[in-house]
């Protein structure tokens, strides 16, 4: 293998390295400031309301641990039917496969 080749894999691991870094980074200062989330009222009183009346669920394209930390802070996070994040293995954004998931999870058509 060239010297180049090996040059552009180091670089391409870096910066993976980097982004995976940097994303670990963006998580725990989210993490650190979820005590001051403020909620959405109306959204917050529409789940209460429909809370076991409709089959609700949370799609998000972040991580679980984001989406269930937030939802605790928030105190919804026993709200839901079915929680579908980034760390399902689905397509995210723009695609429509986070929210086909959570309709099959619900059990209802999407």
């Amino acid at each position: 293998m060239s010297e180049r080749a090996v040059l552009s894999i180091e670089l391409r691991l870096a910066l993976q390295l980097a982004i995976r870094r940097a994303a670990e980074m963006k998580h725990e200062y989210l993490h650190s400031r979820l005590d001051g989330v403020e909620p959405i009222l109306e959204v917050v009183e529409i789940v209460r309301r429909f809370q076991g009346v409709l089959p609700m669920a949370v799609a998000s394209g972040s991580t679980r641990k984001t989406v269930m930390l937030t939802l605790r802070a928030l105190g919804l996070d026993e709200c839901f039917d079915a929680i579908v994040t980034a760390d399902d293995g689905v397509e995210p954004k723009p695609f429509p496969d986070i929210f086909l998931e959570a309709a099959k999870r619900l059990r209802v058509a999407p």
